[in-house]
Parts: C-alpha cells; structure tokens; sequence
C-alpha cells in the first residue's frame, strides 16, 4: 500500500480531495477536505478486496479548534415600559385593497 496506490483508488470519488497521506506506525493517516466525503471514501476502501482486512478508522481533525469567545455586548435597547398598555390602532389596513366604484352595501 503506497500513497499513489491509496490516491488512485479514491481519484474516482466526486470532489474529494486529498490533502496529505502519512504512514506512521504501520498505520495510513489520510486527510481530506471534507467528513462527508471521508465517509464516503472509508465505505468505498472497505467495499474492495485489497483494503478488506484493514480496520478503516477516522482520527481527530487537526483543525479542530474551539471558537473563539465573544465577548458580550452590553444590549442598547431600552426595554419598554411594563405600565404602559400596548396601543392598537383601529386603521382598517385592508381599506387599501377594496374597490372604489363599489359600495359597501352592494356587497351584501
């Protein structure tokens, strides 16, 4: 098993990308540019006879860091008053939408 060997056996894969391969170990470390398609190519080594007797494995991502802290924001919204009763206003906001030549006791 060589890196040229393990490329060419996932070039097929649709956008896959092969970022590095590493044997360390007696172990292949293969890195790409999505899970999803690790997934993928994982199901795909397992499916053929050279790679059946190998224990395909995933490993922590080397990117994976934690987000960095926000700080919080003090809110500038000033909360309305609780005393205060919510106003509506009676507008008919459909007033727009009737006809003008029609009266409104031709429609009943």
């Amino acid at each position: 098993m060589t890196a040229d060997s393990i490329r060419e056996d996932l070039d097929h894969i649709h956008r896959l990308e092969i970022i590095s391969i590493m044997f360390e170990g007696g172990h292949a470390y293969i890195s790409t540019n999505s899970i999803a398609r690790a997934i993928t190519a994982r199901t795909c080594l397992l499916s053929r006879f050279k790679y059946k007797d190998s224990r395909i494995e995933f490993y922590p991502d080397e990117c994976d860091q934690p987000l960095p802290r926000i700080a919080e924001k003090k809110s500038t919204r000033q909360t309305p008053p609780s005393d205060k009763a919510a106003t509506f206003s009676r507008i008919n906001r459909y007033a727009l939408l009737a006809d003008p030549t029609q009266d409104d006791d031709d429609a009943e």
